[in-house]
């Protein structure tokens, strides 16, 4: 999961904290373009089974201090770290999920091309 993906959602849900509760109307290309990336920004999460995990709470806690200036609640350097690590945990878990489904008469665990920081 890259910083990129991760800032963009970071947007994302502040602006739908916004409007929470309401049910959004896309009326202009504008809001077409927003929702369609907030579709897409989950999608993606799920698909490497981290749609579940997140907290929203501490997703729109985060954006809101970057956005605002805050003091972040942890480092640069755990940031970084953190962000690296579910990466990696990432990667790893795809590599097992294919290295078990190429054996013969095999499957791969459920789970397995999923990660969970």
């Amino acid at each position: 999961m890259s910083i990129k993906w991760i800032s963009l959602l970071a947007v994302l849900l502040v602006t739908a904290d916004a409007y929470a509760g309401e049910t959004a109307a896309i009326k202009t290309p504008k809001d077409q373009i927003n929702y369609s990336i907030g579709v897409s920004t989950i999608r993606h999460f799920k698909q490497y089974g981290n749609g579940g995990d997140i907290d929203l709470n501490m997703v729109l806690q985060g954006m809101k201090d970057e956005l605002s200036g805050r003091q972040l609640l942890i480092t640069e350097k755990e940031l970084s770290s953190v962000l690296l690590a579910v990466q990696t945990e990432i990667i790893q878990r795809k590599r097992t999920a294919r290295a078990l489904a190429s054996m013969p008469g095999t499957t791969a665990p459920v789970g397995a091309g999923t990660a969970k920081p």
